[in-house]
């Protein structure tokens, strides 16, 4: 079943730092430097949450710290990433 969800009003809000793997959030592609962040848990948790109205929210990217705002029809949802990064390999003398 998919849920929709409306947005109406002004939030000043502050993204999501500690994304679950596996989870699905809410949120938006940053404008200048096109990092996705999550700003709210996704209600529906499989993705298919329909967003709109005629809201809009304030918000700081966490991987540029550009603050912009977004209108609530440009949320998007997105499953944080299940995969860890390799752990770095450091120095290696090649000899």
């Amino acid at each position: 079943m998919t849920e929709e969800v409306e947005f109406r009003g002004l939030f000043r809000t502050s993204p999501s730092m500690n994304l679950v793997p596996g989870r699905w959030y809410l949120g938006f592609v940053c404008l200048t430097c096109s990092h996705r962040f999550g700003v709210m848990d996704d209600p529906n948790e499989t993705g298919g949450t329909k967003v709109g109205g005629r809201g809009g929210f304030i918000v700081a990217c966490p991987g540029c710290s550009a603050t912009h705002s977004y209108a609530a029809d440009r949320m998007v949802s997105f499953q944080a990433a299940t995969a860890q990064p390799a752990a770095p390999v450091g120095n290696v003398e090649l000899g």
